[in-house]
């Protein structure tokens, strides 16, 4: 861990199941941060907080392209440092995320990213729409995550689970471990799919009910077909999908690998488009996930370092803003560089009449 001086916490900004989420600045390496506070809760007993923090430490040394990099820890404060996000795919509009190749890249990225992190014996456990995070580029990365379980003991969180597996309401369903990461992955390619319909469609309801959700989930009958949901879903995404949400656990792939071997990839990565980006209205506080932990990084932040540069930015210039908006004209700049070279021009024939000048008359 670096010296803790090197991080200034602007303000918290969201909670989940297992940790608060803050944005900071690094005054060191200057850049926005994202820091990750676990509950307290965790931190009680002494062996089981060693537990669970080498666990996260196993997790943060576990690098890919598409997951949120760690940069620093904090033992002592229970703190993990990561990159700041742009935003989650939660906080936007249903209907900017109903594009098929756009759920094709998300979807396709995401299981790359997760049959990583298998390969590692490292479950995410919380893959939700609200845990796909993209970057200032438009590219999407799986949130950091500690894993399903915490110290021997697995900690569900108390709203959105529209995107929960069975298993973990029900064991009968089948064993907790990475069938979690697949049944996640399958919903949430579906809720983009069929946007503001996705709860309307699959338990009846306009508005996501957890309650209702997982009657949903625990009832084998209401296993939807995905075909009828999409009808004109390429196959291969279709039979994906398909397959991803079943309720048992033994119905699913045995593996990621099985999975994006099945789908196609895509010609072309679809990106987010950020500066078109308008996130929807801002909602309750649910608790779950971090909401707003990756939204608008720098907006309404003004850094101590920067306070009174912004109060010279509010000085007004009256000349300084007359001359630019005059530059701006293309006749006007002309005639001020004419006027510029002209003025060179002079300024080297007198130097070089001053130095004739001076020089001694031959006798």
């Amino acid at each position: 861990m670096s010296s803790l001086s090197r991080y200034e916490v602007l303000g918290p900004v969201g909670e989940n199941h297992f940790a608060r989420y803050f944005r900071g600045y690094d005054t060191v390496g200057e850049r926005d941060v994202c820091i990750i506070e676990f509950l307290e809760k965790f931190r009680k007993n002494e062996d089981r907080w060693h537990q669970i923090w080498q666990q996260i430490l196993s997790a943060g040394r576990i690098k890919h392209d598409y997951m949120v990099s760690v940069y620093d820890y904090d033992r002592e404060r229970g703190r993990v440092v990561t990159e700041l996000m742009q935003g989650s795919l939660r906080d936007l509009p249903p209907a900017s995320l109903q594009d098929t190749e756009l759920v094709r890249t998300v979807l396709y990225r995401t299981l790359e990213t997760l049959d990583y992190l298998h390969s590692n014996q490292h479950p995410h456990g919380d893959i939700r729409p609200a845990n796909f995070l993209y970057d200032v580029a438009g590219q999407t990365k799986l949130s950091y995550s500690p894993g399903i379980a915490l110290g021997g003991q697995i900690p569900r969180r108390e709203k959105d689970h529209a995107f929960l597996a069975p298993e973990m309401f029900d064991p009968s369903f089948g064993p907790v471990g990475i069938g979690v990461d697949l049944y996640g992955c399958g919903m949430s390619a579906l809720s983009m799919l069929l946007g503001d319909d996705f709860s309307k469609k699959l338990i009846g309801k306009a508005v996501s009910d957890d309650v209702a959700w997982q009657r949903f989930h625990r009832d084998l009958n209401s296993h939807p077909s995905v075909r009828e949901l999409v009808p004109h879903l390429p196959r291969d995404m279709e039979a994906v999908i398909q397959k991803l949400i079943s309720k048992k656990v033994e119905d699913r792939f045995t593996s990621i690998a099985e999975a994006r071997a099945l789908l196609i990839r895509p010609e072309v990565e679809v990106r987010i488009q950020v500066d078109d980006v308008k996130p929807v209205a801002e909602k309750k506080k649910t608790g779950s996930g971090p909401p707003q932990a990756f939204l608008n990084p720098t907006a309404d932040i003004v850094r101590p370092q920067d306070r009174e540069q912004k109060l010279k930015q509010k000085k007004p210039r009256p000349v300084r803003d007359w001359l630019n908006q005059k530059l701006k004209n293309p006749l006007v700049m002309g005639l001020v560089s004419a006027c510029i070279v002209a003025m060179m021009m002079f300024g080297i024939a007198v130097v070089s009449v001053y130095k004739e000048m001076k020089s001694p008359i031959p006798v």
